[in-house]
């Protein structure tokens, strides 16, 4: 059965240095690992637009690179968008993510399964209500450090440290209180 991935982004990997590299936070390679591992063939994953953080990649990039070379067969769906370098958050995630589904014709009511850090699950909930959409099935991942170890860009460093991190999505699901999504499913 075709399983559709939502798959929201969640920062890059950078070496012990902090130069940027190519590749996937080890938070964000967890919530990669669970679509590989329970993914078919005949799957789609898409992507939500994100961040480059100074890097040459964007987030989206960097996780279709990742799932085709450790073991993802389905389609990965990514769109390019115009980055002018200012951040975009979880909600402009979505919003950019929708308007190039729309301009594509495909549904975005679709049923899909969300994939993201159990840490950050809540905010994209919540992002997500705002916009009217409901996944059929949420999963979440835990960090692997060990496998990945726990390098991450600058700007993403409380990610290191589980309360902080958590504060930090609290104070952020706060201000998704009064911020209004551009885009609704309805």
């Amino acid at each position: 059965m075709k399983r559709i991935w939502l798959i929201v982004p969640d920062g890059i990997a950078t070496d012990n240095s902090g130069n940027i590299l190519e590749l996937p936070s080890f938070v964000f390679a967890s919530a990669l690992d669970e679509v590989i591992k329970w993914h078919s063939s005949t799957d789609v994953a898409y992507i939500c637009p994100a961040n480059k953080f100074g890097g040459a990649k964007t987030e989206e990039e960097v996780a279709q690179k990742y799932l085709l070379e450790n073991g993802y067969t389905g389609n990965v769906v990514i769109f390019q968008h115009n980055f002018d370098g200012s951040y975009i958050d979880t909600m402009k995630n979505f919003e950019i993510l929708f308007s190039k589904l729309r301009y594509e014709n495909i549904d975005i009511n679709q049923k899909f399964t969300l994939v993201c850090d159990r840490l950050h699950v809540y905010r994209v909930k919540q992002v997500m209500r705002k916009m009217s959409l409901q996944p059929v099935e949420i999963m979440t991942s835990k960090p692997n450090k060990k496998k990945h170890g726990n390098n991450i860009v600058k700007g993403l460093f409380y990610y290191n440290y589980p309360l902080l991190h958590a504060f930090y999505e609290t104070l952020a699901i706060i201000y998704y209180v009064f911020k209004k999504p551009k885009y609704s499913a309805r």
